[in-house]
């Protein structure tokens, strides 16, 4: 009888050996997976291609120039995804409200190192990411790919808050939406357009970087009313993967003219 029970306990044990293993294997599996998709992306050199795989609450996070940046720099500083080491990695996987929650995190291999790295995903959606390895530097960023993104901002940022669009809000940095309320952002509009007439048009006119406390980017722009001309500079800052407007001046043409000689 003894001996019976001993072959079934051994037989269960087997068995549970056999689930865990093949648990194991399966999370190491789907987390890999994970990790794959999103350094595929990475790599293909396509901002663009990132930011389809992104979850539209992410997406609202990321300019497309800056992530192009980062993918740079983290080609050269890493090189190639070789893979999950199937001896540090954690992968989860379940349904949340509906929607379904896969997180990887573990440590990765690349042709120069390697990297600690966690992927988030909801509805196959990449909803978070973070990367760290000695052979990333902190303050990596030194300007997006291209300023186009940044100059066409400015420009709507001007002709909302110029003709009183309290969407003009959205594209201001955190701290300045703290600083400056809409409110506070139109009574100064209102006041420009009864000395200067209605806004006619806003021309970019240049832009310079500067890179001496992180870095920034100025753009200039012509503003035409009806009664007189004015130039703006508008100041976009970046935090993360995005840039903002920091902060914003309108001067009269003249003197703008006469600072830029200087």
């Amino acid at each position: 009888m003894l001996k019976k029970i001993l072959m079934v306990l051994g037989v269960v044990f087997v068995a549970l050996v056999g689930l865990f293993v093949a648990l194991l294997i399966w999370a190491h599996k789907a987390g890999a997976d994970a990790q794959e998709k999103f350094y595929a992306a990475m790599e293909s050199g396509d901002s663009e291609k990132m930011m389809d795989l992104l979850s539209p609450t992410l997406r609202t996070q990321v300019d497309p120039p800056v992530m192009a940046a980062f993918m740079r720099l983290f080609e050269s500083k890493l090189g190639k995804y070789q893979g999950l080491r199937s001896t540090d990695f954690h992968s989860s996987s379940k349904y949340v409200n509906g929607v379904s929650r896969l997180e990887s995190v573990g440590i990765v291999d690349f042709e120069k190192g390697e990297a600690n790295s966690e992927v988030i995903y909801f509805d196959g959606k990449l909803a978070g990411f973070h990367i760290s390895s000695p052979l990333l530097p902190e303050n990596w960023f030194e300007g997006p790919t291209t300023t186009v993104l940044y100059r066409d901002e400015g420009k709507t940022f001007l002709q909302e808050l110029l003709n009183g669009d309290d969407a003009a809000v959205t594209v201001l940095l955190p701290e300045m939406q703290k600083k400056s309320s809409f409110g506070e952002l139109k009574k100064k509009s209102e006041a420009m357009i009864a000395d200067a007439g209605m806004l006619k048009s806003v021309d970019f006119q240049s832009e310079k970087a500067d890179v001496t406390d992180g870095y920034r980017l100025t753009a200039t722009y012509a503003l035409h009313f009806d009664r007189k001309d004015l130039t703006a500079k508008v100041d976009f800052r970046f935090s993360g993967l995005k840039g903002g407007v920091g902060g914003y001046e309108i001067v009269p043409a003249e003197k703008a003219d006469s600072g830029n000689q200087k």
